[in-house]
């Protein structure tokens, strides 16, 4: 699969799915300039354990919903760096991943994405998120984005650009475990309504 040139191609949902053979990934063969679908990518990928996504540039996708379903195998994911500024819909990109660790969203662009509620909805595998200097700019709704995240033990949210942020109702609710929280020269409209959230994260040691 080296090499192999998709720069006409457009869609390409369910790409990997039942692809129960994929162990990891090397994203540096992919000429993906022209895709804007990439729904349910890699369903059902359960022996998938490692993925680098990490300054991978997705110029044209506006829709990657169900990105990871079902890829019970997963631990670690890197998605830093990326360019995703036409992106719009990623509604349950974690759905089913259920033993994913650790994730690093830090410096990429989505500022397109209005929604980001529930985006890791009842992930109660999740310690370890770093959502740094990431823009956000478009972005209104982030409730419910950590719901039951319980094992969930520390969240970077410095140098990020959410000033059209106005729904964060539930986002750290049941984060029973959540220690560390640093969100340094995060631009939001709002701190009141997420200082009132952070009732919910009872054992925070660290902000």
């Amino acid at each position: 699969m080296d090499n192999m040139n998709l720069e006409w191609v457009k869609n390409m949902d369910n790409f990997f799915e039942f692809s129960t053979w994929l162990v990891e990934f090397d994203w540096s063969w992919f000429n993906i300039d022209n895709v804007e679908s990439m729904d349910y990518f890699f369903r059902w990928a359960t022996s998938l354990r490692t993925i680098n996504l990490s300054g991978a540039k997705f110029p044209q996708l506006k829709s990657m919903n169900y990105f990871f379903f079902g890829c019970s195998g997963l631990q670690e994911l890197n998605m830093s760096n990326m360019n995703l500024m036409r992106l719009t819909n990623i509604n349950a990109i974690f759905n089913g991943v259920s033993n994913i660790k650790k994730v690093n969203f830090s410096n990429t662009n989505m500022a397109s994405i209005v929604w980001l509620w529930s985006l890791f909805l009842n992930n109660k595998s999740i310690e370890e998120v770093d959502m740094s200097y990431m823009n956000l700019s478009s972005t209104t709704d982030m409730a419910n984005m950590f719901y039951w995240c319980s094992n969930l033990n520390k969240l970077n949210m410095t140098n990020m650009n959410l000033h059209n942020l106005t729904n964060m109702w539930g986002i750290f609710a049941w984060c029973d475990n959540l220690k560390i929280l640093n969100f340094d020269n995060t631009n939001m409209w709002s701190l009141l309504g997420f200082w009132w959230n952070l009732k919910w994260a009872t054992n925070l040691e660290e902000v």
